[in-house]
């Protein structure tokens, strides 16, 4: 089964809903408004109603959202607001470290792209992969990074973050997955580096 490949995805923060057509506008291959990181918590709730009415008023638009992690107090209200939107083409999961963690967000009948950022999301790469309604991997970098107190920009860190790129690619492929999301490119001035 061929997949489509996903090079670039626009991040937007869900409490700046008027940004979003200018995102889906920029040819990215996919837009991702996000509920997590770029929203203050209280803000939450507020982004989240955005969301929602953007998503009502342009009922062509096709978004991936990324909603907070399992942890959190704001990931069931997250999982709502996203059920039954034709809109949302996609649901990341993030810190990512379990089945039932996807089984639970995959309730929202949204495809579910889990990201694994901890060591304990790689170690269960696999059977996260398997969960029905995972349609592709994402790795997060950064977080996992952080996750295992690593020296940024170190020839270490390199080989423990390409290590665990490897364990998503593997796992993407046995479980017959659209080809995985790779983490952020933090150097936004760095247009050369973005490109390649």
């Amino acid at each position: 089964m061929t997949h489509p490949v996903v090079r670039s995805a626009l991040f937007v923060p869900a409490s700046r809903p008027e940004r979003i057509p200018k995102a889906l506008a920029a040819g990215a291959d996919a837009v991702i408004v996000d509920l997590e990181d770029a929203v203050e918590h209280l803000a939450k709730a507020s982004a989240r109603e955005a969301l929602c009415d953007f998503l009502g008023m342009h009922r062509e638009a096709r978004l991936w959202v990324r909603i907070n992690d399992a942890s959190t107090s704001w990931h069931d209200d997250d999982l709502k607001a996203c059920r039954g939107k034709a809109g949302v083409a996609g649901i990341l999961l993030p810190k990512a470290e379990s089945m039932m963690q996807v089984r639970h967000a995959a309730q929202a009948g949204c495809p579910v792209i889990p990201i694994l950022e901890t060591a304990q999301g790689i170690l269960n790469a696999g059977e996260i992969a398997a969960t029905p309604g995972v349609v592709r991997l994402a790795f997060g970098s950064l977080d996992y990074g952080l996750d295992l107190g690593l020296t940024p920009d170190t020839p270490g860190a390199a080989t423990v973050l390409d290590h665990a790129r490897v364990q998503v690619l593997l796992h993407t492929r046995a479980a017959g997955l659209a080809p995985a999301l790779d983490g952020v490119f933090p150097g936004v001035q760095d247009q050369a580096g973005l490109a390649a």
